[in-house]
């Protein structure tokens, strides 16, 4: 049974959802995402490991306080949020910036890390030059955190995946919701504090210290982080696997779970 908790880590009110029992393996969402990315996948892991996913501080249900957003910042709270649920190593599964964070934490803290899973991360210097129209850091700075309608909303979402259908309906209806919280200044900052550490930040130096047994996950037609980058990441983590998945975007996890569970459960095994 899969249950939501929270949990304070480092003075921050952290939300998660966790269940199952057996090696724990702990789920990390990307920039503008929450622990519910990972609801059609927690409760497959859960049959087999303690199965959790959070929220990260300044998203979903978890507390959004003034700080350092990014991915060193991210890396740092991870191991102490694994320290506050007695989780002293863990396969770590992380898409996007969750990627990009996970794969730090286990550049820098290896001990705590079994099995990795990227999936599409970030983390490539090539990233800065996508920064490009409407999902310019400026651009979206000049926005602010009012709500920018549901049109765009859709617009942003087109890009996670490579045929949207049920999935980015629910996000659509999520994203909306979350502006009637009132919390829309606090996430807005949040959002592009992580936005711009992705850009501040190159994982290239880093991959050759992972040392866990690495799986790179990748959708063949991500329109974010372009599938060209898995050589890019595969080549560099030594000993790294490396996984396309045909007809799927940004977020395999969502747009094709049974592909993703099965693939990577196995890995696991």
């Amino acid at each position: 049974m899969i249950q939501e908790k929270t949990i304070e880590v480092d003075g921050i009110s952290t939300s998660y959802m966790e269940g199952g029992s057996g090696s724990p393996v702990v789920f990390v969402h990307g920039l503008g995402g929450y622990k519910e990315n990972w609801e059609t996948n927690v409760p497959v892991f859960g049959e087999r490991h303690r199965a959790v996913a959070l929220d990260l501080p300044g998203y979903g249900r978890s507390e959004k306080p003034d700080v350092p957003y990014g991915p060193e910042f991210f890396a740092a709270f991870l191991g102490k949020f694994m320290k506050a649920l007695g989780i002293p190593r863990a396969h770590l599964v992380g898409n996007s910036l969750g990627g990009h964070t996970v794969s730090l934490a286990a550049a820098l803290d290896p001990a705590t890390v079994d099995r990795l899973v990227l999936v599409d991360p970030t983390g490539s210097p090539e990233l800065v030059a996508l920064a490009s129209g409407a999902m310019t850091v400026d651009m979206l700075e000049a926005m602010g955190p009012t709500n920018p309608g549901e049109e765009f909303i859709r617009m942003y979402l087109s890009l996670l995946f490579f045929k949207p259908g049920e999935y980015s309906e629910k996000m659509v209806k999520r994203a909306l919701a979350d502006f009637e919280l009132g919390e829309n200044e606090v996430r807005f900052r949040a959002f592009i504090g992580s936005l711009k550490g992705i850009f501040a930040h190159d994982m290239t130096p880093h991959y050759g210290k992972i040392g866990a047994r690495t799986m790179v996950f990748w959708g063949e037609n991500d329109l974010l982080v372009p599938v060209s980058h898995a050589d890019e990441a595969a080549g560099a983590i030594p000993g790294a696997k490396k996984v396309i998945l045909p007809e799927c975007g940004h977020c395999p996890m969502i747009e094709k779970p049974e592909e993703f569970n099965r693939v990577v459960m196995e890995f696991l095994a």
